[in-house]
C-alpha cells in the first residue's frame, strides 16, 4: 500500500505502536460499555 501513496510520509514505528495500543484499549472499553448497555438490569431486592 505504501507503494501507492509515495507522497505520504511513513509514520515512525514508535507512533504506529503507540496508536495501535491506544486503539486496542479504546476498542476494549467500547466493547465493555456496549455489553453493559445491552445486559439486562437485574436488581435483587431483599
Amino acid at each position: 500500500m505504501w507503494k501507492l501513496a509515495r507522497w505520504v510520509v511513513r509514520p515512525a514505528l514508535d507512533f504506529i505502536l503507540r496508536w495501535s495500543r491506544w486503539r486496542r484499549h479504546h476498542q476494549a472499553v467500547a466493547k465493555l460499555c456496549h455489553y453493559r448497555r445491552r445486559a439486562p438490569n437485574i436488581h435483587v431486592q431483599l
